[in-house]
């Protein structure tokens, strides 16, 4: 490094104000109180002298030291001749000696450049300059240096001062007063504005380039590119490393303002000037000075792909290599919130599983999990995309099968059964409706066919809309541990005593039916049921809803996957052929309805009866209910082809299976009677009798 150089570097580093300095109030109020003004004026201060003055401490000077290092300065420095006037000469002096030395002054024509095309304005003169060159109507630079020194003293308030100036700044554009450009009278002043204003915009437009294209070539990674920023925008390498360290550019998570200066040894406050001061700097130098390109390029790919889990995000930008190694979205969205740009990032947490959503959608994710888990612990087995159109249906937004099964995948005991057709169940949690109706089975029927266990299980009430495939069921069977697969056969492969696995209602269905079956047709089990307890409704809703009996034929029932003989199913079919109720019907002289029935167990039991179809648009939808002796007892209801509400009336005067009753049915008054009695009473109400 020459001489000219250091000298001209260390008079402009003591010609700083300390109001440009980066320093905590408390130490510039102390410095100002002093009237230390320039830097020049503290480093020739001693530390001692320094730490009498009020409200100045250890922590203070500590913070003067530091911050000299990095202008190669300390205090203690002596300055000869230390005058703030003579110093300012100095590097003035220097600067114009230098410019001197590679501007060529000999005069000659010239052609347009485009330095000639800037305005006299864009030279940053004093005021007093600008208006004499204003007045003068001196616009463009080209204008300026075809002024001999001579005609611009003649000016009016225009002197050696200003001359001086006007000099200094055309020799930082390597021009000079007194030259000659060629053709410059010919250029319209018109035409002379719009050439400007192109090149303003072409060297804007340039520079940007520039600018970008060293920012593409230079840097690589994120990381490289962040660095790069936080050093050139922080005022040092320390306030370097504070920014990074805050905004986890070291591919940590963000720090908070306490535990940056925890670690730098400096309050919290300060850590928040030294960020604001950076975040300052981003808005002012952004598409200026600098151009986060890798940091859009890693935007670009997190809004493409929310919502989705943060880990996933996380390697994608590793495998495009933006980034040198694991990056924290985190990190994102910290920065953006920092210099208030506007976007809509949301991290949230299920499980202690980050997810990267929108802001809009951030609740819907936790939804999403809510609802799967209950709707999978409803059937415990379903399907992904089921699950997914359910919750988007449910909440308007478009929901993914991969998002789906990303939260899934959290839940406690997921495992595939059919993974490219998103089948799948949970192995573990207090219950799984599919795995019990499976061991009731298997407890029963030690080897059944697949067919007929898919059957027993989609014969619970609670599984209705809900089918799984065969092959899904063998899979599920092969991964509970108690059970194995052979061919289409599954086979239990542990003791289960059904005894203790069943309820006591279809354990005593079941020991019923070991007992004298493995077959019985309906009426003999019903009533060997009730004959030992069980409760009439009780036995309807296990007859129609438990996965270890099946209807082998109408009216014939028996335990699931039982080897029956076909002729032993014919014989019970033979013995027990339902009888037809309905007897007769027609209408009485006087124009009522009348219905006779033959008195069957269904018709004790429910008080329901049927109605024969000619004369179901005769009847209306309810009658009051009365004896023969005209007694009201209720009311009938009827709906299309059935009616009911005869209950009532067993109950208080009786009747038994092979009686007869006859409903006359009386549309004037809406009222029906009952009749009670043997084979005889129908020949009462047929008029041929």
């Amino acid at each position: 490094m020459d001489d000219s150089r250091t000298i001209r570097e260390m008079a402009e580093a003591i010609m700083i104000p300390i109001e440009e300095l980066d320093i905590s109030v408390r130490t510039f109020n102390c410095l100002k109180r002093e009237e230390i003004e320039l830097i020049g004026d503290l480093v020739q201060r001693s530390e001692s002298s320094l730490l009498k003055l009020r409200n100045f401490g250890r922590k203070c000077l500590d913070e003067i030291v530091e911050l000299l290092k990095d202008y190669n300065l300390s205090l203690g420095m002596q300055l000869s001749k230390w005058e703030k006037k003579s110093y300012a000469e100095i590097v003035k002096a220097l600067n114009e000696q230098k410019k001197l030395e590679t501007f060529k002054s000999e005069k000659k024509e010239n052609k347009i450049i485009p330095t000639h095309l800037r305005k006299v304005e864009d030279l940053n003169l004093s005021v007093r300059s600008y208006r004499c060159l204003k007045t003068e109507k001196i616009e463009f630079v080209g204008d300026l240096v075809q002024r001999s020194e001579s005609s611009l003293l003649k000016l009016r308030n225009f002197g050696r001062k200003s001359l001086l100036e006007i000099k200094e700044k055309l020799s930082e554009l390597n021009l000079a007063l007194g030259m000659t450009i060629k053709d410059w009278a010919d250029i319209d002043s018109n035409d002379l504005l719009q050439k400007h204003n192109d090149l303003i915009k072409k060297d804007k437009e340039a520079q940007k380039r520039e600018i970008k294209k060293n920012f593409e070539e230079k840097f690589e990674f994120l990381e490289d590119e962040l660095y790069y920023i936080a050093n050139h925008l922080s005022k040092s390498v320390r306030d370097a490393d504070i920014v990074i360290k805050y905004f986890g550019w070291a591919g940590n998570l963000p720090k908070t303002l306490e535990s940056v200066g925890i670690q730098f040894n400096i309050t919290r406050e300060r850590v928040r000037q030294i960020i604001n001061s950076f975040v300052r700097r981003v808005h002012v130098n952004k598409n200026k000075k600098i151009y986060f390109l890798k940091f859009e390029q890693c935007y670009n790919i997190l809004i493409k792909r929310i919502p989705n889990k943060a880990s996933l995000i996380e390697q994608e930008l590793l495998d495009e290599r933006l980034v040198k190694n694991i990056f924290r979205v985190d990190n994102i969205i910290k920065f953006l919130e920092e210099i208030n740009q506007d976007h809509r990032l949301y991290i949230t947490k299920i499980n202690r599983t980050r997810f990267l959503v929108d802001k809009k959608s951030s609740k819907v994710l936790k939804k999403i999990f809510r609802l799967s888990k209950k709707k999978v612990e409803h059937y415990g087995i379903a399907k992904i995309n089921d699950i997914a159109l359910e919750i988007q249906g449910l909440h308007k937004i478009p929901v993914s099968d991969e998002l789906a099964e990303s939260v899934l995948t959290l839940l406690k005991g997921f495992q595939y059964l059919d993974k490219n057709d998103g089948w799948f169940w949970l192995s573990k949690g207090a219950r799984n409706r599919v795995v019990n109706q499976i061991k009731k089975i298997l407890s029963v029927t030690k080897n059944i066919d697949i067919s007929e266990l898919r059957s027993g299980i989609s014969r619970h009430y609670r599984m209705k809309g809900c089918s799984p495939p065969r092959r899904v069921l063998l899979e599920l069977c092969k991964q509970i541990e108690w059970s194995k697969v052979i061919n289409n056969s599954i086979i239990l492969d542990a003791p289960l005593d059904y005894e203790k696995i069943l309820g006591s209602n279809e354990w005593l269905m079941i020991s019923i039916l070991k007992e004298y079956g493995p077959v019985l047709d309906y009426y003999t089990f019903r009533s060997l049921c009730l004959e030992y307890g069980m409760k009439e409704g009780s036995f309807y809703i296990y007859l129609c809803y438990s996965p270890v009996l099946t209807k082998y034929a109408p009216l014939i029932y028996g335990i699931r996957g039982a080897k029956i003989m076909p002729s032993v199913i014919e014989d019970l079919k033979k013995e027990h052929k339902p009888k037809k109720v309905l007897k007769d019907y027609g209408w009485t002289e006087d124009g009522k309805i009348w219905i006779a029935h033959e008195i069957s167990d269904s018709m004790l039991r429910m008080g329901n009866f049927s109605i024969p179809a000619s004369m179901k648009h005769y009847i209306e939808d309810g009658y009051s209910l009365k004896t023969a002796d005209d007694v009201l007892i209720g009311e009938l209801r009827i709906e299309r082809s059935a009616g009911w509400g005869l209950k009532d009336f067993f109950n208080r005067r009786g009747g038994e299976l092979g009686d007869f009753l006859v409903i006359e049915l009386n549309n004037v008054k809406n009222e029906g009677k009952v009749y009670l009695g043997n084979y005889e009473l129908i020949d009462q109400f047929r008029p041929d009798i």
